[in-house]
């Protein structure tokens, strides 16, 4: 809390705060919290005026309570759900569901979470971050900005996906992309700046794609990090814990989806270390099935690692196609991370 100085209030001149000083009241808190009588009485003050003051600290510091429902409206305002039949959108909750992946992710993708998707190079977490791009411009209103820091967006791709599954008229298709904003940036420190621009932007504007947004895909995570980590003095990683700080403030504070790719390193173990390990809220693992290709494309393992919903090492299998993703294997819980 804020501490004690002249010209906060009305009355509060220096010698109250000397007075106050000398029975160990220093800050706002403690002069609210003392008695009223034992401050009057050390400041050589009258109880009314003490009383006066301590009303006007209370009206400017402390936080005003708020009714459960409203807090209640504000969420369901904040957040959204589109389902995959695409018969109809509920606002409780905010999901994009995917195929078969919807078993691993305890329905889809939330708000307010971070989710990483990590494999190979390869492995599809592009084609996944495309498709989930393509999926929810075309089936909602909101809005998905698309961070591309490894030159891996292809727009024709992403258009494609959106004539194969959803629409084939010309005008609802421009429609749908028009919801959907790349950003390409080439490092750590632009993307820092692109997210604190965007972050900016989501706190005063109300309108177009940033009144709406609802998904932020970043891939990949780990381009832009794994440079800077050699930086002598910990400043890389200063520069890391700075961008996550970032990610969950967009996430949990302006409500919205953030979802971000990453490579392995040896083991399947997510890169980038221990630091970044506690970042996101679900981690969900990409393999692919060498041995095994059909005319619907690769087959892939998801397998989930990490969820404070779901049971972890859970895995389902999905091809990546010309159409984007398609299912197949119903989710099972044997792990397929050894």
């Amino acid at each position: 809390m804020a501490k004690l100085r002249v010209g906060m209030i009305n009355g509060l001149n220096q010698s109250v705060i000397d007075a106050c000083h000398k029975i160990s009241v220093s800050t706002v808190t403690d002069f609210i919290s003392a008695k009223v009588e034992v401050i009057a009485r050390q400041a050589s003050i009258s109880i009314t005026e003490v009383s006066s003051m301590r009303r006007k600290l209370l009206s400017k510091y402390a936080l005003m309570p708020i009714n459960g429902s409203h807090l209640y409206q504000m969420l369901i305002d904040k957040m959204a759900v589109i389902t995959t039949d695409l018969t109809g959108i509920n606002n409780a909750t905010f999901l994009i569901q995917l195929c078969s992946l919807d078993h691993l992710l305890d329905g889809g993708l939330y708000t307010g979470e971070v989710v990483e998707f990590i494999g190979k190079s390869g492995s599809g977490k592009s084609q996944i971050c495309m498709h989930i791009a393509g999926f929810s411009a075309s089936t909602t209103s909101n809005g998905t900005i698309y961070i591309d820091t490894c030159g891996s967006i292809q727009p024709s791709r992403i258009n494609e996906i959106v004539k194969e599954h959803f629409s084939h008229n010309s005008m609802e298709n421009h429609d749908a992309l028009s919801r959907l904003l790349c950003v390409r940036v080439h490092d750590i420190f632009e993307l820092i700046s692109t997210l604190q621009g965007l972050q900016e932007k989501l706190n005063f504007e109300c309108s177009g794609i940033y009144g709406k947004l609802r998904l932020l895909i970043i891939d990949s995570i780990a381009s832009v990090i794994t440079p800077v980590l050699t930086i002598p003095n910990n400043h890389g990683h200063s520069l890391m814990t700075s961008l996550a700080r970032i990610l969950r403030v967009l996430a949990v504070e302006c409500g919205i989806c953030v979802l971000v790719t990453n490579f392995t390193v040896t083991g399947g173990n997510a890169a980038l270390g221990r630091t970044w390990s506690s970042v996101p809220d679900v981690r969900v693992s990409i393999r692919t099935i060498e041995s095994f290709k059909t005319t619907k494309g690769n087959e892939r393992i998801a397998t989930l690692v990490k969820s404070s919903r779901q049971p972890t090492q859970i895995s389902t299998n999905f091809y990546i196609g010309d159409g984007g993703l398609l299912s197949t294997a119903p989710c099972s819980s044997k792990s397929l991370l050894k």
